[in-house]
């Protein structure tokens, strides 16, 4: 019997072209444990492998496939690949979009009881052309670690370890980062510096700092609102890109307005959209989903600030062959069609007033929606509020 078991080094997160690193140790128990009975012989193994791929699954029912290639994996579901070799997609739905080459970990060893072999396995994610994780309603992309390992004259045992992976729009190679195309970065007075004009710099602080740019205040953008009454409010932003994490801040200015707001509710939702070539006629196209909202009654008030987090857990903008995904702010006003006066002043500092509210009011109600961009974020923020497990066991018979 072996035990082969596998771990993630750097977690669940990774940005596209960093570089995923596994640990794998493979073990023959020379005790019994966990109910696992005793191993007395020496065990071999004919070889390991491992390898990345990324999985896309359509939706049936909304998209066309027809038009797709008939040869990739999970569309050829009457031909079984044989048990005996390697075959990362094995079992998976869908096609598959990304696959790096395999690489052998060892081949014949054999493990007396009691010992234990440790292998690394890393691979770089490719760096273009790749889509995000993305769990949608029309398309879904997942990313996969699969060690497939094998005894003499056995079926190949296989683990696999799901994985998010994030992209950044604009990323180059780090080779291509040198003191004449700098990205700016904050100095640290207790980091050494390093001369070296061909120095790399690594993949995560290039898209850090792409993202921070990218992310960066450039100018308050202001918007009027109105309605065939007359003016409802300013909305103002200090910018329309953010990273996955932050707050979105707005401001809405009622103070020269003409008509009367009750309430205004901001929605941050999600626009999904198939592509042209994979539209289902008689079915819709697009997948509109709210993720966090906030509600501020504003009657009577000249200013209102609201804030709204950004999740973690949620993709950023991006599009693919198969799909595009958009982010909107969806605003909602409610106005009143008849003026209610406000509270008369006291008479005095001593003294106060009641205000009672009305029974009934006529309103209206105006959707606007605001475009967005959502960005990457460093993935060690994502891991924090992800539970997603980085290593997984196997046991060989």
């Amino acid at each position: 019997m072996i035990i082969v078991e596998a771990k993630l080094l750097h977690g669940s997160t990774y940005l596209a072209g960093e570089e995923v690193v596994c640990q794998l140790f493979f073990t023959n128990p020379s005790t019994p444990e966990n109910s696992l009975r005793l191993s007395s012989d020496i065990e071999t193994l004919a070889w390991s492998t491992a390898q990345i791929h990324c999985q896309c699954t359509l939706s049936n029912t909304s998209t066309v496939q027809s038009d797709l290639s008939q040869g990739q994996d999970g569309f050829n579901m009457g031909v079984a690949p044989e048990l005996t070799s390697f075959h990362p997609t094995r079992g998976e739905r869908g096609i598959t979009v990304m696959m790096t080459h395999p690489k052998i970990l060892f081949c014949n060893i054999k493990l007396s009881p009691g010992e234990k072999a440790e292998y690394v396995y890393r691979e770089k994610i490719p760096l273009a052309n790749i889509p995000p994780t993305f769990r949608g309603g029309f398309v879904k992309y997942s990313y996969k670690l699969t060690i497939g390992t094998q005894r003499p004259d056995s079926a190949v045992s296989e683990i696999k370890i799901p994985f998010r992976v994030l992209t950044v729009d604009g990323m180059k190679e780090p080779s291509a980062y040198t003191d004449k195309q700098k990205v700016l970065a904050p100095s640290n007075p207790f980091l050494a510096s390093d001369d070296n004009s061909s120095a790399e710099h690594s993949v995560r602080d290039i898209a850090l700092q792409l993202l921070a740019e990218q992310s960066a205040r450039k100018r308050n953008n202001c918007y009027n609102i109105s309605n065939l009454h007359g003016k409802v409010a300013r909305i103002s932003l200090p910018k329309t890109s953010y990273k996955i994490g932050e707050d979105l801040s707005c401001t809405f200015d009622f103070s020269q307005a003409t008509v009367q707001c009750l309430q205004v509710t901001v929605t941050l939702q999600s626009v999904e959209e198939v592509s042209e070539r994979l539209k289902k006629e008689g079915e819709r196209h697009t997948n509109t989903i709210s993720h966090s909202n906030h509600q501020e009654f504003c009657l009577h008030m000249s200013r209102a600030n609201i804030m709204l987090p950004i999740p973690l857990h949620i993709t950023p903008s991006f599009n693919s062959d198969f799909v595009s995904l958009k982010w909107q702010l969806h605003i909602e006003f409610v106005t009143l069609t008849t003026h209610i006066p406000d509270q008369a002043p006291a008479e005095s500092d001593t003294s106060s007033t009641l205000w009672h509210g009305v029974t009934d009011l006529d309103t209206e109600t105006i959707h606007w929606h605001l475009p967005l961009t959502l960005l990457s974020t460093n993935p060690l923020q994502c891991g924090i509020i992800q539970s997603v497990k980085c290593d997984d066991l196997v046991q060989l018979d």
